[in-house]
């Protein structure tokens, strides 16, 4: 360590990541501890490093720097364009959930100070290939990091950090949440796993599984880009998984939590193996045939004509509407057809032109985006 007017600076480590290099330098002064990040993009001719100065938690303050003293740490520098985020470089943290909570963050020890207290810093100096060699201990589980909240009812909420083999002998960390009641009945369990592809084997179902303690669990699986950022979810019982069930796909609409449909496929896991891609951002949920009926059915009464009759002046126009009931989401197309063109004609758009007088009955045949139909009518007296 170096001393430098009255501050002790720990040692400065690099993460390269492609274009973007990413220099990380501890300091301890008088407030704790705060973190001097200097990043460039080498895709840029001559640019300049921009420095940042990241101050942690007011807790950090309360850390008085001395040897052997180990503390939880993660740093994460987000890259932008037009508000948007493009790009990633953690420290640590390889799962992306460190905004929830402490269990993925690394740890530091300090080392380095001379004299009886000890007092400076450094780190054990982590890459994108390197961790820090102090890890958290693991439990018999398989287990590591676990937090408890407890509610004021009572309940709890415990969250840990697992590491699981993906393939082979590649390991993924993922995350196990349990919910219990007052009581220390499990009301909820789920578990969050990262891939690059809407994939489940049936050894990591095994594994979560056991790391949660029980079947009844709710598998996350986090689809994410090469920059890290999540392109869509997909949440799947691990029952259904199990027993190679066919399921149907909704996505979740994140204003209003309603499920809508996105196709007809049915997905099925063969020898517990499950894949379900989809091209589109989204959370989407996968749930038996049975439930998936319940649902469509609910979204086929949806489907009616804002008016069931209507009366028209020849030679004038009116529209034929549908529910605002409906979710326009689950629709795949709507076609009109009339009965008497002679006595009014309807575009693809559901307008309608009255051209005599008569009765004439318009009908509208909306189908859904899983293949299901239905039509619904609207009678014309043309006056």
């Amino acid at each position: 360590t170096e001393a430098k007017d009255g501050n002790i600076a720990g040692e400065t480590y690099t993460i390269d990541q492609g274009a973007v290099q990413a220099e990380f330098i501890p300091v301890w002064d008088t407030d704790g501890l705060t973190v001097q990040v200097k990043v460039k993009d080498t895709t840029v001719k001559d640019a300049d490093a921009v420095t940042v100065y990241v101050d942690p938690d007011n807790s950090a303050s309360d850390i008085k720097p001395a040897n052997g003293t180990k503390i939880g740490l993660e740093l994460q520098i987000n890259d932008a364009k037009d508000g948007k985020r493009i790009g990633t470089l953690s420290w640590y943290d390889e799962t992306g959930m460190g905004w929830s909570g402490s269990n993925v963050y690394g740890t530091v020890e300090l080392t380095g100070k001379t004299g009886s207290n000890g007092g400076g810093s450094s780190v054990n100096p982590g890459t994108s290939d390197t961790k820090p060699d102090v890890k958290p201990d693991v439990k018999p589980d398989g287990k590591q990091d676990t937090t408890i909240e407890t509610k004021p009812d009572g309940s709890t909420v415990e969250t840990s950090k697992v590491e699981i083999t993906v393939s082979g002998d590649k390991k993924a960390e993922s995350s196990v949440t349990i919910t219990k009641d007052a009581q220390g009945n499990v009301t909820d369990a789920n578990a969050t796993v990262s891939g690059s592809k809407g994939t489940l084997t049936a050894d990591v179902v095994k594994q979560l599984t056991e790391a949660a303690g029980t079947e009844d669990l709710t598998i996350i699986v986090q689809v994410k880009k090469a920059n890290g950022d999540v392109k869509y979810t997909v949440s799947v019982s691990a029952e259904n998984v199990k027993n190679n069930k066919s399921l149907k796909a909704f996505v979740v609409n994140r204003k209003t939590g309603e499920y809508e449909l996105i196709n007809s496929k049915t997905y099925k896991a063969k020898d517990g193996n499950l894949n379900a891609s989809f091209g589109k951002k989204g959370d989407y949920v996968l749930l038996t045939t049975k439930e998936a009926a319940r649902i469509e059915k609910e979204i086929l009464k949806t489907i009616a004509p804002k008016k069931t009759k209507a009366t028209v002046k020849k030679g004038k126009t009116t529209e034929f509407k549908l529910d605002s009931e409906l979710n326009q989401n689950n629709v795949k197309k709507v076609t009109y057809k009339t009965s008497k063109k002679s006595i009014a004609t309807v575009n693809k758009n559901g307008k309608i032109k009255a051209n005599r007088k008569g009765t004439v009955t318009i009908k509208a045949i909306v189908t859904l985006k899983n293949g299901k139909t239905k039509t619904v009518s609207m009678k014309i007296a043309v006056r």
